[in-house]
């Protein structure tokens, strides 16, 4: 399974590096079509790669293909094949209708989007679908949750609430609102078939909830 995640995260990051531009580079039973990657955020692109800030999805999917790294060793290749999308955990812009469209895609956000209800204009996953790592499916369809074999792979992580140090530890009435409400014993922790798994995500361990990081 490693080797072959190993690979994967070798080909995702070609084709963000625009050395794979075209399916059939990954298998001869593919389209003969051009693959067409994006990415989200507050980011630019040009033959070097992308800059900026890109958004959630994009910066923790840039960072387990290694993308820095595979870019800063070919100064040979034009790295601009990579588009840009304004918001990310969403399929409504036109240009990812193309079903030759890649982008990264929070599987939680996912399932909240199309079981949870929690949509908006423009907040949706349209046409978009996430899609099986190694035959381990993304989503339970069954369950209307985040496949709990997905999530353990390297691709799943833990997600944060991050708040200031400094007010997170103030004994005033600020610090003891933040400790309330993200708290081992908060109102999140004490409520995550609402909190949590109503969004699509997976909630921690009872004794892991709320858990402090620096």
């Amino acid at each position: 399974m490693l080797r072959h995640l190993a690979r994967l995260g070798a080909r995702l990051a070609g084709i963000y590096a625009c050395r794979i531009t075209n399916w059939r580079q990954i298998g001869p039973g593919l389209p003969d079509a051009v693959i067409r990657p994006y990415v989200s955020g507050d980011v630019t692109v040009d033959r070097y790669g992308v800059h900026g800030s890109g958004l959630d999805s994009t910066s923790y999917f840039l960072e387990k293909i290694d993308y820095a790294r595979v870019i800063g060793q070919d100064q040979v290749t034009d790295h601009s094949c990579v588009g840009v999308v304004a918001r990310e955990n969403q399929g409504t812009d036109t240009v990812l209708q193309d079903p030759n469209a890649l982008v990264p895609y929070s599987v939680g956000r996912y399932v909240g989007q199309a079981y949870g209800g929690h949509t908006s204009p423009g907040d949706e996953p349209g046409p978009l679908t996430p899609r099986a790592i190694n035959g381990v499916a993304s989503v339970n369809t069954t369950a209307r949750s985040i496949n709990a074999a997905f999530a353990a792979l390297p691709f799943g992580r833990i997600v944060s609430n991050v708040v200031r140090q400094s007010e997170w530890t103030a004994q005033n009435a600020r610090g003891a609102a933040l400790r309330n409400v993200f708290g081992p014993a908060g109102w999140i922790c004490a409520h995550t078939t609402t909190t949590v798994r109503d969004q699509g995500f997976q909630p921690l361990p009872g004794s892991v909830c709320g858990t402090v990081i620096h």
